[in-house]
């Protein structure tokens, strides 16, 4: 059966344990790799990037060892949630 996000308890991808977890997980599961997402955004309230921390710190420990792509997302957030995309 394909393990769930319960399996591993709380976790923050900040943190190396968990990221070192996950991917010898998605690795026993057959996953061939990750794709991080970061967000930039355009607003007042949140400018500049958004759950960054996770890539920084997986370039830095190369954890969890395995291919990923980079997903770049440059948006408004407020026009997300609106709906006036």
């Amino acid at each position: 059966s394909i393990p769930r996000p319960t399996e591993l308890g709380h976790y923050d991808y900040v943190d190396l344990e968990p990221r070192k977890n996950q991917g010898e997980l998605a690795r026993k599961c057959g996953v061939d790799g990750f794709v991080h997402h970061h967000h930039w955004f355009y607003d007042e309230s949140h400018p500049g990037p958004n759950l960054h921390q996770p890539l920084i710190n997986m370039l830095a420990d190369g954890h969890p060892d395995m291919p990923f792509a980079s997903h770049w997302c440059a948006s408004k957030w407020t026009n997300t949630w609106s709906g006036q995309l």
